[in-house]
């Protein structure tokens, strides 16, 4: 868990999971009540029933961390801490999963010491190259 400092002096969190409703959707009210459901306090709050790493609801953000793990009376300032920072952030961004794991792969073997950083940066440039206008 941590943000991600930007250029700016703030803090960056990133979106991993996004939730629309399509253009061409043939009932668009339903899915905009099901929108509504999932980003309910009701559900934010419940790790058993929210499929992502925390809420983005930032009112069920304290309910969440009390329910995803058990604290004492004496633990609470863990819980207003991790409230506290988990809201702190000024800006927020959408990478896409497919560029993250082309950078993954073709980075890793200068991490694990087996290429030099030279080669796997031209390897992954020319992977983005290739792949950039799909």
């Amino acid at each position: 868990m941590f943000t991600i400092p930007d250029i700016s002096d703030g803090k960056t969190t990133m979106i991993q999971t996004i939730g629309a409703i399509p253009k061409g959707s043939p009932n668009k009210r339903n899915a905009w009540r099901l929108l509504k459901i999932l980003l309910s306090e009701e559900i934010q709050s419940n790790p058993n029933a929210l499929f992502a790493l925390f809420p983005i609801n930032k009112t069920a953000i304290r309910q969440y961390i009390i329910n995803d793990a058990f604290f004492t009376e004496a633990e609470m300032d863990i819980v207003d801490d991790t409230e506290s920072y988990l809201k702190d952030f000024d800006h927020a961004i959408f990478y896409s999963p497919l560029i993250y794991t082309y950078v993954r792969d073709n980075m890793m073997p200068y991490i694990t010491g087996k290429k030099t950083y030279e080669e796997c940066y031209k390897k992954l440039l020319n992977t983005l190259e290739l792949y950039k206008d799909e």
